[in-house]
């Protein structure tokens, strides 16, 4: 059974407020919802369909503080999104801690990274992203082979540096997708359509990153 997801059904009040409240009004009403009613039984069909669509697998959904976070497992890895709240829209920028653990001949390790995503620039397509996770895979790979050369191995390291600088451009793209599909999931969810909000100020479209992690488990 999935843990502290609200179930939500077409007859709910919930659904039946919506048509007289704000995209805002709709979305903590949901929230509020969220953090104070807990069911084992869960209907977020269609929210759940999608998400076996692509392969995803939904392990946990709840508002914690400022952020949405939702957490749910794909090619191997567990991904924990915080998505900032109340204003949700597809300009906010998600961050994302990602988890997996390896093991060899020898040895276990889990891997934990810590990155920042920037905000969609346009509008939802209809259909959902294909994801591969190549580059961010290699990327993966490439810190455990590291982890055997130097004697701390962390975000400031200059040769971590350097790899995710060779492979920046491409793990935003990977992490684009997977924003795409995250938002499309929220939307299904919430029943509520998720829009660009334009921004004053420039706002940096690189992905960041701030973690990184190897321990032997």
């Amino acid at each position: 059974m999935l843990e502290r997801i609200t179930n939500i059904s077409a007859g709910s009040d919930y659904k039946n407020a919506t048509s007289k409240m704000g995209k805002y009004n709709r979305t903590s009403q949901f929230l509020h919802t969220l953090n104070n009613s807990i069911s084992d039984s869960i209907s977020l069909s269609p929210a759940v369909s999608y998400l076996n669509s692509i392969n995803w697998k939904l392990k946990k959904i709840n508002k914690v503080k400022e952020n949405l976070v939702v957490i749910f497992e794909f090619d191997g890895f567990e991904f924990t999104a915080n998505v900032g709240f109340p204003e949700l829209a597809l300009s906010n920028h998600v961050e994302y801690y990602v988890r997996k653990n390896f093991e060899n001949v020898s040895n276990r390790i889990e891997v934990n990274i810590n990155l920042e995503t920037p905000p969609l620039n346009s509008e939802l397509l209809k259909e959902p992203k294909d994801v591969e996770l190549y580059y961010f895979n290699s990327f993966i790979n490439d810190l455990i082979d590291l982890k055997e050369k130097v004697y701390e191995l962390n975000e400031d390291n200059f040769e971590v540096i350097k790899l995710f600088k060779a492979k920046e451009k491409n793990l935003k793209k990977e992490f684009d997708a997977i924003n795409e599909n995250l938002f499309h999931f929220i939307e299904k969810y919430l029943s509520i359509k998720l829009r660009v909000i334009s921004n004053a100020e420039p706002v940096d479209d690189k992905i960041v990153l701030r973690k990184v992690q190897i321990i032997k488990i």
